[in-house]
């Protein structure tokens, strides 16, 4: 858990999470479309090991020359989630021997040492870290742990120096957390979010509540409007406010423990007679 002197977006839990339950039939995989545009074939192909290497620029001309949908073609809107001048493929991470990758971010200054970044990725976490020395760090963990029995996503992220200047060469946290979540759905069922916001240098969840219960507003609508409310939770199906309470992380650091929740699909089957 950071302790007081560190900022965070969202913080999570401390300790070792329990290993979540697993879907039973395995990791759910969208089915490939029988035509494909370059880049997707490309990142296709990478996934499955087969994919040759390709230059930055090259990717960046794939995703720039893809089309419109026709037929079955895919269109791609977006260049890959990028780490320095590495893309960030999850899949691929995970299929690594030791499901981790070592990268590293150009210097801000020529001749300064590049920032070493090490990827993690699990059955249920993914986590990227840069050497606490480098001034900002960066640090984003969301994991899957066991809450009196239940699937639970826990997020913790560090992204800025004490003056709130973000970390450069790394993603934003909106299209990182799409990224993860994604993975993480495809390994386990995940029908809460917990996040925990402290009054921490950089911590605009916690001064967004407050603010929020200042303006007259209820504990759920407070926590629905700050942007873990916003850009995690209803972005990702958590619609569900299951409460809020305090927590403690000593004397003079009290936060907030809000939990979220997703809404359990309703059966079809038919009562029985």
């Amino acid at each position: 858990m950071p302790g007081p002197q560190q900022s965070a977006e969202l913080q999570g839990v401390s300790g070792s999470p329990q290993e979540p339950h697993t879907r039973s039939d395995g990791p759910i995989r969208k089915p490939v479309p029988p035509r494909m545009g370059r880049f997707t074939r490309y990142l296709s192909n990478l996934l499955r090991g087969k994919g040759p290497s390709a230059t930055m620029e090259e990717l960046a001309d794939m995703s720039a020359t893809s089309k419109a949908p026709k037929g079955g073609e895919v269109a791609i809107e977006k260049p890959p989630l990028l780490i320095g001048n590495n893309p960030l493929d999850l899949e691929a991470i995970f299929k690594t021997p030791d499901h981790i990758v070592r990268m590293e971010v150009p210097p801000k200054i020529s001749g300064e040492k590049p920032i070493s970044v090490e990827t993690q990725v699990t059955e249920s976490s993914v986590e990227i870290n840069t050497n606490q020395y480098n001034n900002p760090p960066f640090h984003f963990v969301a994991q899957v742990f066991q809450d009196n029995g239940v699937n639970t996503l826990s997020m913790s992220v560090k992204n800025r120096d004490e003056n709130g200047n973000p970390a450069e060469g790394f993603p934003r946290i909106g299209p990182l957390t799409d990224a993860a979540l994604a993975f993480l759905d495809s390994r386990c069922d995940i029908p809460q979010f917990q996040a925990q916001w402290f009054p921490v240098s950089g911590s605009d969840n916690f001064a967004q509540y407050e603010a929020g219960l200042a303006s007259g507003l209820t504990p759920e609508q407070a926590a629905f409007q700050t942007y873990s409310g916003q850009r995690i939770a209803k972005a990702h199906g958590f619609t569900e406010f299951l409460g809020i309470q305090p927590v403690e992380l000593s004397p003079t650091l009290i936060g907030w423990r809000v939990m979220f929740g997703r809404k359990k699909p309703q059966s079809t089957s038919q009562p029985h007679q």
